[in-house]
C-alpha cells in the first residue's frame, strides 16, 4: 500500500461539503464503535462509580455536544 492510498481515506469533510450543515460533518466524525471498557452494571449501590466512568468515556469521545442534544441528529 502506497502512501497516497493511505492519505486518500475520505475525511469527514469531503463526505459532506460544508454547504450540507456542520451537525453531519459532526456527526462523521464520531467514533462509530467503541472498544471494549469494562462497563459496569448500573445499580443503586455503584452508581457513583458508574457515572464517573460514563463521563470519562463521553468526554474521551468529545460526545458531550451529543449526549446534550445540543448537535442535530443526522438525516
Amino acid at each position: 500500500m502506497s502512501t497516497n492510498e493511505v492519505n486518500s481515506a475520505p475525511s469527514a469533510t469531503s463526505l459532506h461539503p460544508p454547504s450540507q450543515g456542520v451537525a453531519i460533518n459532526v456527526f462523521y466524525r464520531v467514533v462509530q464503535s467503541f472498544p471494549c471498557h469494562d462497563i459496569m452494571t448500573l445499580k443503586e449501590e455503584t452508581f457513583l462509580q458508574w457515572q464517573h466512568q460514563m463521563k470519562l468515556i463521553i468526554e474521551a469521545y468529545d460526545l458531550t455536544s451529543f449526549v446534550l442534544g445540543m448537535v442535530a441528529v443526522p438525516p
